[in-house]
């Protein structure tokens, strides 16, 4: 108990622009016959014979205990949210449940599409925890993530019973952080590096939306990227200012999707993606501060599936040094 009062209380300081979700929280909204206006039994099969739910006065929180018995399907109970939480890749949702009973309970999110179709995007995040016979709370957090169904726009919360046991829940609260990034991919280990080259020279549009095994009339090297650099010192014979040196990688996108991506070079750059400029600072050079701090960010659009990345670098006296981050690893700034 003392643990997750002090998650919550951490969760509580960290979440200070959080918005508070409508929820029921407290099982109020009671229809005809015991029935709940805002939350609903799952109807998947596996959730059939459906559970038996209850509603039971508690005057602590001028609402309702919600019970749920009677749990035989194959895969136990899930009671979800009716309404449909707007939401995107990147963003944060925190779930509070105050709870006893017996078995295993689970914590969900159900993902989906946006839009009017609002297809259920299977990239389920869940969270299990044993039901104590005490009441207790239980504090956990989801970061929405797109699906093979497409970018995800709405998300339903969901509470799960094990079968055979039993669970009293006396309240559910959420809050729901926007994050400044959207989008997930695994940025490549390795680059195609071509130089040097003339810095006037540029490729073609099929170069551009390929990997070209030439380029200028210069084969390709392989250059690993780490800790968010690619250093094009050993392709262009070492370090020195106004050398020119292109790369090119592949990314995979798991449907079509906004994605940020985030870009710094010593010193001038023009950084691609399927062959459309998206940075270009040939003319001014870098003046956003520090290179590593990867300052010129931008939200681009991702296809389902191949993806190229490209960047022509014009080296300044420091170093030769590119570096790109995705979403995940700003965050993690």
């Amino acid at each position: 108990m003392k643990k997750c009062v002090l998650l919550l209380l951490v969760l509580t300081g960290f979440l200070s622009g959080a918005e508070d979700l409508k929820l029921d929280s407290f099982f109020r909204s009671e229809q005809k016959d015991g029935i709940l206006k805002e939350w609903v039994l799952h109807p998947w099969s596996g959730f059939l014979p459906r559970a038996k739910v209850m509603l039971k006065k508690e005057s602590s929180t001028s609402g309702n205990l919600l019970l749920l018995r009677e749990i035989r399907g194959k895969s136990g109970t899930v009671i979800r949210t009716r309404k449909f939480f707007p939401g995107k890749s990147g963003d944060i949702v925190r779930v509070t449940v105050r709870a006893r009973g017996k078995g295993n309970a689970s914590l969900s999110l159900y993902q989906y599409t946006g839009g009017k179709s609002r297809k259920w995007n299977p990239a389920l995040s869940s969270r299990s925890f044993k039901l104590p016979e005490k009441w207790d709370s239980f504090v956990y957090a989801f970061r929405l993530t797109n699906g093979p169904s497409g970018e995800t726009g709405f998300y339903q919360i969901c509470l799960g019973c094990s079968k055979g046991g039993k669970m009293d829940v006396m309240s559910v609260t959420a809050q729901y952080e926007k994050d400044p990034y959207c989008g997930e991919v695994v940025l490549p280990r390795y680059w195609t590096v071509f130089g040097p080259v003339d810095k006037n020279f540029m490729p073609s549009t099929a170069q551009l939306t390929s990997i070209p095994e030439k380029l200028a009339g210069q084969t390709g090297k392989k250059v690993l990227f780490a800790g968010n650099k690619l250093d094009f010192a050993s392709p262009l014979g070492g370090k020195g200012a106004m050398k020119c040196g292109w790369a090119f990688a592949q990314i995979n996108s798991v449907c079509d999707q906004d994605c940020t991506l985030a870009v710094g070079a010593d010193w001038w750059m023009q950084f691609f993606v399927n062959g459309a400029v998206v940075v270009d600072t040939l003319k001014s050079g870098n003046k956003k501060g520090d290179v590593k701090e990867t300052p010129y960010r931008v939200r681009v659009r991702l296809k389902k599936g191949k993806n190229i990345l490209s960047v022509r670098i014009i080296t300044g006296k420091a170093s030769s040094d590119f570096y790109i981050r995705n979403g995940a690893a700003l965050r993690a700034m």
